[in-house]
């Protein structure tokens, strides 16, 4: 990409956008019951995490989302103008409500039950983004997340074959929305559960994982990347494949994290940086991420970054 016509444009992310409560126990949980602890809200959406981390990096990100005029749409707007993100071309719904996401977390602060009211993604509908097309063939890259409907992201990719594209498969229940475009993905990137809804494969070591991989280019995705927790994230391109593991730091809140992941691969993509290189840059983001209880660490820049790969900053 380094040598694209496209290379000083902006990444085109089309995606969710919503607040998210985050509950901190205080014990461990007891389901059927009330649990002590701490809330937390911050703004989150796959889709505008990921523009999120990429303007902190020094990118220009234009983010096309749906919103409502409630409260928390108008935070969203707010916060995302102060963060340097382009939204003039999200859907603005006055009579609705934005989108919400829950997570609980557990005592070691990763996610024990998460609950989402995204129904208003479903306005990013086929007739609202055929009036995109512009904006989508005149980006850098385009980055998907599957809130959006799969009638829509077969209508984008349709109507911008030549563009390159870089999708996150957001959960095991929406992951099959990515089946019928995964031939025209430039970067794939998912979990182990959503790699395995997608190709039928159960993940238990590395074998597996490229079998996984295997699968999922023959079905025409180019790189792929499979995220793992603790245990690390998994890359292919179909000459190489290996698997880096994160250090070892005091997990504040896991939630976010794979949306920064996925923001340090689109960096490294960008910057012409090989496939292993852009594999360490998530995992660099997504450890900024879990060192903040806000879904996205406001402390995020390129310093930052540079100074997690050196290892010259292990914590926070």
């Amino acid at each position: 990409m380094k040598n694209s016509k496209k290379e000083n444009s902006y990444i085109c992310v089309i995606g969710a956008a919503n607040i998210d409560i985050v509950g901190f126990p205080e014990h461990p949980l007891k389901y059927r019951d009330a649990n002590i602890g701490n809330l937390k809200i911050s703004l989150g959406g796959v889709g505008r995490n990921i523009a999120e981390n990429l303007s902190r990096l020094g990118l220009s990100v234009k983010l096309i989302t749906a919103l409502g005029g409630d409260i928390y749409g108008k935070k969203i707007i707010g916060h995302c103008r102060e963060s340097g993100l382009d939204i003039s071309d999200s859907l603005i719904l006055k009579n609705r409500n934005s989108s919400v996401h829950l997570a609980i977390m557990d005592r070691q602060n990763d996610l024990a039950l998460g609950l989402s009211a995204m129904d208003i993604c479903d306005e990013i509908n086929v007739g609202f983004i055929k009036n995109k097309k512009k904006q989508i063939k005149d980006a850098q890259l385009v980055v998907l997340d599957t809130n959006v409907p799969e009638e829509t992201l077969a209508e984008i990719i349709k109507n911008n074959a030549a563009q390159k594209y870089f999708l996150d498969t957001v959960s095991a229940a929406k992951a099959l929305r990515a089946k019928n475009i995964l031939p025209k993905l430039f970067i794939l990137k998912c979990n182990q559960i959503e790699s395995e809804v997608l190709t039928g494969i159960k993940i238990t070591d590395k074998a597996s994982l490229k079998k996984s991989a295997a699968i999922l280019h023959k079905k025409g995705a180019i790189n792929i990347f499979i995220t793992m927790g603790n245990k690390g994230a998994f890359y292919s391109n179909g000459d190489r494949s290996d698997i880096v593991v994160p250090k070892k730091i005091n997990a504040v809140n896991t939630n976010g994290a794979g949306d920064a992941f996925s923001a340090g691969l689109i960096y490294g993509s960008c910057k012409g940086w090989e496939i292993g290189d852009w594999t360490k840059a998530g995992m660099a983001c997504a450890e900024a991420a879990i060192s903040s209880k806000n879904t996205v660490n406001p402390a995020l820049n390129k310093v930052l970054l540079t100074e997690i790969l050196s290892g010259h900053r292990a914590t926070f």
